[in-house]
């Protein structure tokens, strides 16, 4: 067991109660920072396959096929599966169809055959001279009866990395602990030192890398990390902590706190427990119950047993001596020979360990006496997994009873059979994505507790508090955070909805042989999809995929709820180009989208049918929505028509869709969306546009600006990574383009961004830009900012724009950016909301407002800006005058009462601001003419600004527009 371990420390997979649960020495791989999944379904092609009707999930980065479903695939010269022959069964279907995923099968080695579920999953590794190519992943899934119905292609066929590597082994960790943001670590090895090759996602491109797997413990901070260094250059690609955070019947008993920390005591048998007699040793049964067949008088009894050993505050295993004399002994563990945080952990250890074992009693993972140790401390309580030990510290500090009941042992638990069943199916670093891991871990104990609340009753100030509650509606992206215990109650959230969907048999049951399918990925989006796609997959009964699984609907139901289901994975089967600037309000305007049209998405279409296809669309800034049906077409895309507006006005509009599959609506909008939706501009055009791949007069620097680095450039960006931050891109957002705005761009030096963020205000301003004419004009650019808080500081740091319409005498502050957004992330802003005088004189500008460091405190900000647009309304398209639309306004512009005077008998008026909201109505008028006395509905009076009044009478609506002073 290691001893004296983390005296105060952020572990990955811990509890995370106090903590982000990330260690600061972490290092993500470049594609696990962004936000946005790179699986794409599509259909492989028939006319080059005899595998005919399977549907790949293919990585839209690498170009590299993940995963593939479809019409089962027997050999029956083979016949019934079996441990003696899976592996040929697996080993044909991939000499037959290997190509087709570019897969050779010469370079892949039998890693693991389990069976489960009625069904084999056999893997495969590759290698490449004679190295394990890292995430490789070359599987099949194989029913009972033969049918194999999905296989899991991950094969690199395109590696070109030197045989042998460039340094030592030594040397690379050497350099590694160099670039550590640590003391330099002196490592303590834990495992051999492999060299393999690792697959590099950076910039939106595919490499290889030989690298050294090296997994150590630090003696300075008892940390426990696994770190993959370049076998040539020595940088540290990532690095990630392993520690996540019963003749004569003897019964043995205990005292403990059951469901709950604020429990009543109560006495549980305890099961497995191990006994000495004679200096032999003897087990309880699962009842607690031991039958002796001894004339010895004496024994001992230990908290140690089969599935556990409990480790007290003085790194020792309780032990008490006890008499058997008599034919029914009985012994009870109390506060006279050890305390009740032991018991709780023995006790409960050995209930989650018959969980798993119910749901799977083919597997033996867990069958070894796992090591759960006490340690004293008055430091942050906590509780982490190291895979075969679990850790609870800091247990002096009596804010938090962590092992005063089951819950936050059963998480803990959870952690470590991830590991064990991923370690199992070949993966020596177990499950790689942290949220998915710590999801896991989460449903193990709130499904042996039905409880959706983790750690309840755990904080001795307020036993209503609990840790975190899976009973919740967080969605992917929006609830991405660094924080993994946050992230993973997306897919937590799923899992629990699936069960109040099911039943508790059907989420233990589908939840675990999943695993067995191994879904993970670096990237937080590919992972939560590949759970999707893992549970369907063990859901399924007949080993067709093609034919449904028997509870389809509640997973499409119960994921699309949190945003990881069919809208994920489905990526680009949603297709549609944005209506984008009309140049006249005359007739409707076309929206036109298509989803899994034609034969690219079988395996789609088998999950899935629309139901229904409607466009929802509301004047920009309304509340108001309104809903238009959309129609198929022969090709099988969608059409549907948002009615006329007037010229000047803003839509925002997005598409439902209703699936048969779930009673849910799914949201789509296109990849060039805004908060949620797309955006039409009717009688728009573009007034000034500035892709900054020249120069037009922008001007870097005011007399209010303090900072001495990370200053604003017009440059070319260069991408830098550092730890879990991805500084810069590696290209500005323009298609044809490479110059940006730019808070500094970075020299050669790997470490020069630390002299390169701003460290202060730093700001640029517009040329001169003339809006004299302008309707309503609206402000369009993209943005890319990364904030890196490094000291958990309270200290706020982002950027904002400002507008003047003095040539900046005097500024408005119209947008900020004060969140990560590691991605080019489109903005609108309507400037008409905060100015309402528009000059030939407007400038615009972006202040980025840094930190100097001080005190120990490290907070960075990077800031991009590139592809800007000014629109407003086409002055040839203005609105219709008095004459055109037969009524008269007058005085117009307006400061007291207006006069309207139709041709025709007036039925009904209603004046709209220009978002679309109603501020005053009129029916049943019967009337040429009416006074309105600038009063809205609530009798006050509207305040300055544009309105427009709708008339109706017999020949229809006529539109004009009223100035209000």
């Amino acid at each position: 067991m290691i001893k004296n371990m983390l005296k105060a420390l952020c572990i990955a997979a811990s509890l995370g109660i106090l903590s982000t649960g990330l260690s600061a020495d972490d290092i993500k791989l470049p594609a696990s920072l962004s936000r946005e999944t790179t699986y794409q379904i599509k259909q492989l092609d028939n006319s080059k396959t005899s595998l005919k009707n399977w549907t790949i999930v293919n990585d839209d980065v690498t170009g590299k096929p993940k995963r593939a479903f479809g019409t089962p695939v027997n050999f029956a010269d083979f016949g019934m599966p079996s441990e003696g022959n899976v592996e040929q069964i697996a080993r044909r279907f991939f000499e037959l169809y290997g190509n087709d995923f570019g897969i050779s099968t010469s370079d892949i080695r039998l890693v693991a055959k389990n069976y489960a579920n009625n069904r084999w999953h056999v893997k495969f590794k590759q290698y490449y001279n004679d190295m394990e190519v890292m995430f490789s992943d070359i599987s099949v899934t194989i029913f009972k009866n033969g049918n194999i119905m999905s296989a899991n292609t991950e094969f690199y066929n395109d590696i070109d990395v030197p045989a042998q590597p460039k340094i030592s082994y030594q040397t690379a960790i050497n350099r590694a602990s160099d670039k550590s943001t640590k003391a330099k670590i002196k490592d303590v090895i834990l495992s051999k030192p492999l060299l393999k090759v690792m697959p590099y996602v950076v910039n939106k491109s595919l490499a290889y890398k030989l690298v050294y797997e090296h997994q150590y413990q630090t003696n300075e901070l008892n940390e426990q990390f696994t770190s993959y260094v370049d076998a040539n250059s020595g940088e540290v690609l990532w690095r990630f902590g392993n520690l996540m955070h019963a003749a004569k019947e003897v019964k043995v008993s205990g005292i403990i706190k059951d469901k709950y920390a604020d429990a009543a005591k109560e006495s549980k048998y305890f099961p497995n427990q191990k006994i000495r007699v004679d200096g032999n040793i003897y087990y309880t049964d699962k009842d607690g119950k031991l039958a002796l067949n001894t004339e010895s008088t004496d024994a001992t009894a230990y908290l140690d047993g089969k599935y556990v050993q409990v480790y007290n505050v003085n790194e020792s295993i309780s032990q008490d001596n006890f008499s058997l004399s008599g034919s029914n002994v009985e012994f009870s563990w109390s506060d006279e020979n050890s305390t009740l945080f032991e018991r709780n952990l023995y006790y409960h250890t050995n209930v989650v360990h018959q969980y798993f074992k119910t749901i799977d009693p083919n597997q033996n993972f867990c069958d070894f006496p796992i090591e759960v140790s006490l340690m004293s401390g008055t430091g942050s309580p906590n509780a982490m997994s190291g895979g075969e030990q679990i850790y609870f510290i800091n247990i002096d500090n009596t804010s938090a009873e962590l092992a005063g009941s089951g819950s936050v042992l059963y998480h803990e638990y959870g952690h470590s059979m991830n590991r064990f069943h991923y370690a199992a199916s070949g993966s020596n670093v177990g499950m790689i994505n942290t949220a998915c891991n710590e999801a896991l871990a989460d449903i193990t104990s709130c499904a042996i507790l039905n409880d959706s609340q983790v750690g309840k009753s755990v904080f001795t100030s307020d036993r209503n508090r609990f840790i975190r509650d899976v009973n919740n509606d967080n969605k992917y992206p929006d609830d991405v955070e660094s924080d993994p215990h946050y992230t993973g109650q997306i897919l937590a959230g799923a899992l629990w909805d699936f069960y109040k969907l099911t039943d508790m048999e059907t989420l233990n049951r589908v939840s675990h042989f999943a695993k067995y399918e191994t879904p993970d990925d670096a990237n937080d989006g590919n992972s939560f999809a590949e759970w999707f796609l893992a549970c369907i997959v063990a859901d399924d009964d007949d080993g067709d995929l093609s034919n449904g699984t028997p509870h389809l609907q509640e997973l499409v139901t119960a994921f699309d709820k949190h945003n990881i289901g069919i809208s994920l994975i489905s990526g680009k089967a949603f297709y549609h180009k944005p209506v984008g600037l009309y140049t006249n309000g005359n007739g409707s305007y076309d929206v036109n989208f298509s989803f899994a049209t034609g034969t690219n998405y079988e395996f789609l279409k088998s999950l899935v049918q629309v139901e229904k296809a409607e466009v929802v669309w509301s004047h920009w800034g309304s509340q108001e929505f309104h809903t238009v049906d959309a129609t198929i077409n022969p090709d099988g895309t969608y059409s549907a028509k948002i009615p006329e507006q007037q010229n000047g006005s803003i839509l925002k509009y997005h598409v439902n869709l209703t699936l048969s599959s779930s009673d849910d609506v799914i949201q789509y909008s296109s990849e060039e969306s805004f908060e949620g939706g797309d955006l039409l501009f009717v009688g728009y055009k573009t007034f000034f546009e500035d892709d900054f791949e020249s120069e037009k007069g922008w001007v870097i620097g005011e007399d209010e600006d303090d900072a001495t680095q990370g200053i604003w450039e017009r440059e070319i960006p260069q991408e830098v990574l550092f730890q879990r931050y991805q500084f810069q891109p590696g290209e500005d957002h323009s298609e044809n383009g490479e110059y940006c705005l730019v808070t500094d761009k970075y020299g050669e030096d790997d470490m020069a961004f630390l002299y390169s963020y701003a460290d202060g205000r730093t700001t640029v301003t517009s040329p001169r830009i003339d809006l004299s004419k302008a309707f309503r004009p609206v402000l369009e650019y993209y943005h890319w900012t990364m904030i890196a808080n490094f000291s958990n500081s309270s200290h706020q740091v982002g950027s904002d724009f400002y507008v003047s319409n003095d040539d900046g005498l005097t500024w408005t502050k119209i947008d900020e950016l004060n969140k990560d957004m590691m991605s080019w992330s489109k903005r609108y802003v309507d400037i008409k909301k905060y100015i309402s005088d528009f000059t030939n004189q407007m400038r615009f500008k972006v202040v980025a407002d840094g930190y100097t460091q001080s005190g120990g405190e490290l907070v960075l900000l990077e800031v991009l800006v590139d592809d800007l647009k000014i629109m407003d309304l086409d002055p040839d398209v203005s609105v219709a005058s008095n004459q055109e639309i037969g009524m008269k306004l007058f005085p117009n512009p307006v400061s007291d009462n207006l006069s309207v005077i139709s041709d025709t008998m007036i039925e009904a008026i209603e004046i709209t601001d220009i978002f679309g909201n109603t501020v005053y109505t009129a029916s049943n008028l019967s009337s040429d003419n009416m006074l309105w006395d600038l009063s809205d509905i609530n009798g006050n009076k509207v305040a300055s600004g544009t309105y427009f009044i709708r008339i109706t009478d017999a020949d229809g609506v006529k539109v004009n527009k009223i100035i209000v002073q």
